[in-house]
């Protein structure tokens, strides 16, 4: 599949040596550059060999993909032929951009599927391929086809491994993928949550005891804590655990069993995010910041109570019990406030630089950070969960019904779509 971002074009340049160096490197890029959008860079990377130097500067476009993601690594494409395609930071930003333009202007695909009679569980994605598991299958797609469906029985929690899964089931944990079982955890009590810990996998049973697994040949190892975990997350390389205490207490461990920090609520945690340098924790009134350090900034929402908490790359979000969405810096400043949703927010998911949600009028909402982008039908009201990756967004609803949208830029061109 070829990547054509209008970037590999043969142009003559000038040798003007009064265009040469008239303006300093660092000026072009961080005095200038940071005003431009990105096609604003590219046709001025045509003025001359050092303006074009200056603008097709990788860290330069890392420092803008870094402004768009939280993760801070290039965008990865993949071929019918299985091949992997790494774009430049450059070329990931375009390609972004491309996508928020079909966005705008409805370009995009649509497909629906009717999968199976059992509730879905879990969504996931390694490179273009999509699966869909449900307690006893998991339904395949590739490039919005229906390609096969696996048996299983009792699958109880899926989690992201890499380029597999994890697949609990009972006193078990399968690595998987659609080749097959590739390896297997086994305990001797029931296994009630999984984790994946960097390249290491953490366990929680039903009596409260959080094991460490090797990520080579899945046996246990060192680290083996007595607690009662309502959850567990994972905190700039450490294990966060909200623990008992009426869900309370927050514990930040690391992998020598050592309890690096503790947080104490006032009441109940109903939600916990990692984000930057902090913590993020709330209850139904307050959102809190934390810092690795033990000291925290507490914002209490006067309107309405706190019904969901996420976060875009650049920000985090809390969603409120009166459909208000207000918009938070990694500082606990609110950047923004959207009070103007009639409807119910039902569900809502990441998308590049943007937040996708949806409501219960079965309207797909795109936020571009701090503003609304675009509102698009077709969504089922019912559905409870959506899952982004690449181009393409799911959809799953309680009627078992599988929507994807696709907005890739690449096999949209020359007006190749079926809007919906």
């Amino acid at each position: 599949m070829a990547v054509n971002l209008a970037l590999s074009k043969t142009v003559k340049l000038t040798n003007d040596p009064q265009s040469y160096k008239i303006l300093p490197s660092d000026i072009l890029i961080k005095e200038i550059g940071k005003y431009l959008g990105h096609y604003d860079l590219i046709n001025a990377n045509l003025v001359c060999r050092h303006w074009s130097k200056c603008y097709n500067n990788e860290n330069l476009w890392k420092s803008r993909y870094d402004n768009l993601f939280r993760k801070h690594v290039p965008f990865i494409e993949q071929t019918h032929e299985s091949k992997k395609i790494i774009l430049t930071y450059k070329q990931s930003c375009l390609y972004h951009e491309l996508i928020e333009k079909n966005i705008k202007e409805d370009r995009y695909s649509f497909r629906k599927f009717e999968i199976g009679n059992n509730p879905i569980i879990s969504l996931g994605a390694c490179h273009q391929i999509f699966y869909v598991f449900s307690s006893n299958a998991c339904f395949i797609f590739d490039e919005d086809k229906f390609i096969k469906k696996n048996d299983f029985s009792n699958i109880k929690l899926v989690r992201t491994y890499k380029e597999s899964f994890l697949l609990l089931d009972g006193n078990s944990v399968k690595l998987w993928n659609a080749s097959g079982i590739i390896n297997k955890i086994s305990d001797t009590s029931q296994i009630k949550t999984v984790q994946v810990w960097g390249d290491d996998i953490v366990t929680c049973d039903i009596n409260h005891c959080i094991k460490l697994w090797d990520k080579n040949n899945f046996s246990q190892i060192f680290l083996q804590l007595n607690n009662s975990p309502q959850s567990m997350i994972i905190v700039n390389n450490h294990l966060g655990l909200v623990l008992g205490n009426n869900d309370k207490v927050l514990e930040l461990w690391d992998k020598n069993k050592n309890c690096i920090q503790k947080f104490v609520h006032d009441s109940s945690i109903i939600a916990i995010i990692s984000y930057k340098n902090n913590i993020v924790t709330s209850d139904e009134k307050n959102l809190i910041f934390w810092n690795l350090n033990g000291s925290y900034k507490i914002f209490p929402m006067n309107d309405s109570n706190i019904k969901r908490v996420s976060y875009e790359p650049s920000s985090i979000l809390t969603i409120l019990e009166n459909n208000t969405l207000l918009r938070w810096d990694e500082n606990g400043n609110i950047t923004g406030k959207y009070s103007d949703h009639m409807s119910t927010i039902t569900v809502e998911e990441k998308f590049g630089p943007h937040t996708v949600f949806g409501d219960s009028y079965g309207l797909l909402n795109f936020w571009t950070p701090g503003k609304p982008l675009k509102t698009l039908t077709g969504l089922d009201p019912t559905s409870s969960r959506l899952y982004s990756k690449y181009s393409k967004i799911l959809s799953v609803s309680a009627k078992n019904e599988v929507c994807i949208w696709d907005f890739n830029p690449i096999s949209l061109n020359e007006d190749k779509t079926t809007n919906s």
